[in-house]
């Protein structure tokens, strides 16, 4: 498989809906992307790193898995467990920013539980370990939250 050179498709694809993009590729429309905004210093993102920022977004999203069969939902890659009375339903889930737990409730709003929310962490979201050994390029962190 032929691998795609990094930011190749925002240098080639048209926005399909960002208005200022005018159906131009990203770093046509906007050359100055190419520019970071600050210096980016590996050694830098362990102590810039606000976790209650990360808790803060997350509460702005409501998600929705369907329980297995085994009582499982996945969310952001972990399995955690509601119970296999839930099996087959869809739940939905938010975080609560200030307990940092992920809350499960059924359609009809009723409480399923509460579950520690997994992997809000530096190393985790950006893969800088401790003692980073080399300088790395600037990089776009994501939340690892797709079904």
């Amino acid at each position: 498989m032929r691998r795609v050179p990094s930011g190749y498709l925002l240098a080639v694809t048209p926005c399909a809906s960002a208005s200022d993009c005018a159906g131009r590729p990203p770093l046509v429309a906007h050359p100055e992307l190419l520019q970071p905004r600050r210096p980016y210093r590996p050694e830098w993102e362990r102590a810039l790193f606000d976790a209650q920022r990360v808790y803060t977004y997350l509460a702005t999203m409501a998600l929705t898995r369907k329980v297995t069969s085994t009582g499982q939902i996945r969310i952001g890659g972990n399995a955690q467990s509601v119970g296999r009375a839930y099996a087959g339903q869809i739940l939905t889930i938010r975080a609560d920013a200030q307990s940092r737990e992920w809350v499960v409730r059924q359609v009809e709003d009723t409480l399923v539980k509460r579950l520690p929310i997994r992997g809000v962490d530096v190393t985790t979201l950006s893969g800088i370990r401790e003692e980073p050994s080399q300088e790395l390029p600037p990089i776009q962190l994501t939340l690892p939250l797709a079904a």
